[in-house]
């Protein structure tokens, strides 16, 4: 039988909500709803962060809202994949990609500041 760890659960958690769009707010919500669970969202993220894992019961129950059918799968892929990027980076990078030198250049001044150009600044 396979062991997996926290921060391997905790990635998997986070990783499927983040795919799925979900807040944390909005997984609480489910979880009260659908499996009668009350969790406050500090708590889902303390397991995302593998600051403690969740109890089987409740696993499973956010595995069924994370739409994870084969969760021994899932983190037995979730274990060997490395995780260059999170899912908003990746946004970002295509975006990137996909804008014009001009919108390149804009966003790179916009996330570093610091380096804009200071002949643009002397003159």
């Amino acid at each position: 039988m396979a062991m997996f760890t926290k921060k391997q659960i905790a990635d998997l958690l986070k990783d499927k909500r983040l795919e799925l769009g979900l807040t944390g707010l909005e997984v609480v919500q489910r979880l009260k709803q659908q499996y009668d669970i009350d969790l406050s969202d500090k708590t889902l993220y303390g397991y995302e962060r593998a600051v403690s894992t969740p109890n089987v019961p409740l696993f499973l129950a956010l595995c069924k809202i994370y739409e994870i059918e084969d969760v021994a799968g899932s983190l037995e892929r979730a274990k060997t994949r490395r995780r260059a990027l999170t899912v908003t980076e990746e946004r970002l990078v295509t975006y990137f990609r996909q804008a014009s030198p001009e919108a390149q250049e804009l966003a790179l001044k916009m996330l570093k500041p610091e380096e804009q150009d200071t002949a643009s600044l002397v003159g």
